[in-house]
């Protein structure tokens, strides 16, 4: 029985494959649920959660509608993950990481050359910041951020930076915690590398990888702990 992440992950894909944009109304509940043959409650619970991600908007008696990002919900989102516990981290990594990977491919394709000089000057000077965990985590985020702009795809956008919203303290306490954050450049290398020659494979491939590296420092720093942290 499909759990609410993988429902949202397939309600996320049904929105990319059929162009939604931000203010299109989403099919009801009801339709959503015989769509994807599953329980409307899990549908429910799937809405919610991408609603708190800031990827749809929830209007009470009017239906469910796909609405951009604004800042106050990544601050909400920001504020929400200092709360969650280790299973709905492992959560949002796996669904992070399948729509990262997606993402990455298409920025393989799309990628434009000022892009590319960009992901360039964010890879140098993150090399020169291991020893600095707060400009990493900063230039971190603005790699993905980068790849998401050459993937030009706004739902997977608007989907991410919700997530990484909710992710962002657990991420940044694990990268302060790290003693070794080198992984962090190698990662980042492999997928540049890649959408530099528009490798779709490897390109997606090399973010798959990187995601799950994420997601197992993520599991080795637990927020909330003591001298816990990553991202």
């Amino acid at each position: 029985v499909p759990d609410s992440a993988d429902v949202a992950r397939r309600v996320i894909a049904e929105l990319v494959r059929a162009g939604y944009v931000a203010g299109d109304r989403l099919p009801s509940e009801r339709q959503l649920a015989a769509e994807l043959g599953v329980g409307r409650s899990v549908v429910r619970e799937a809405l919610r959660s991408l609603s708190l991600l800031g990827v749809l908007e929830l209007r009470r008696g009017d239906g469910t509608y796909l609405a951009a990002v604004p800042g106050e919900s990544v601050h909400r989102a920001t504020e929400l993950g200092r709360l969650m516990g280790p299973r709905r981290i492992r959560d949002l990594t796996t669904v992070s990481a399948d729509l990262e990977a997606v993402m990455a491919a298409l920025a393989a394709e799309r990628r434009t050359d000022a892009t590319l000089r960009q992901l360039d000057a964010n890879q140098r000077e993150l090399g020169r910041s291991l020893d600095r965990p707060q400009v990493l985590i900063s230039l971190h985020r603005d790699f993905h951020a980068l790849v998401w702009a050459a993937g030009a795809n706004q739902v997977l956008t608007q989907v991410l930076g919700g997530i990484c919203s909710l992710l962002d303290h657990s991420f940044g306490r694990a990268v302060e915690a790290e003693t070794d954050r080198a992984w962090i450049a190698r990662d980042h290398a492999i997928v540049l590398e890649a959408i530099r020659y528009r490798d779709r494979v490897n390109a997606r491939a090399a973010m798959a990888v990187h995601m799950n590296t994420v997601s197992g420092r993520l599991s080795a720093h637990p927020a909330g702990e003591a001298n816990a942290g990553v991202r």
